[in-house]
């Protein structure tokens, strides 16, 4: 048997850290650079998915649609965990260029 309570406390855990996340972000006095920062497009991945994968599970005897929703909601997040890692990396290069110059 298959405990989808489970992965509804889950999907509700994870956007209350991710909320969390960026409330503090939204505290900071600094200007924030967000597009450029990995966690962002990860913690908005993880903002779009949870409560779709909580939908799901809590009303796991629906129809179709719903299934087809989750599965293009899980595309959506796959490209945005790439874009994080994208993001990653440049700034990985970018450091690694300048060393070089020094």
């Amino acid at each position: 048997q298959f405990y989808s309570d489970l992965v509804c406390l889950d999907s509700v855990l994870q956007v209350m850290c991710v909320l969390l996340f960026f409330y503090e972000k939204y505290q900071t006095e600094q200007i924030l650079n967000l597009e450029k920062d990995a966690m962002f497009w990860f913690c908005l991945a993880i903002l779009l998915y949870a409560p779709c994968t909580y939908l799901r599970f809590a009303l796991y005897r629906s129809n179709s649609y719903l299934n087809n929703f989750h599965s293009i909601i899980n595309v959506l997040f796959y490209i945005m965990i790439s874009v994080g890692l994208t993001v990653k990396l440049n700034i990985v290069q970018s450091i690694r260029q300048w060393i070089k110059l020094y």
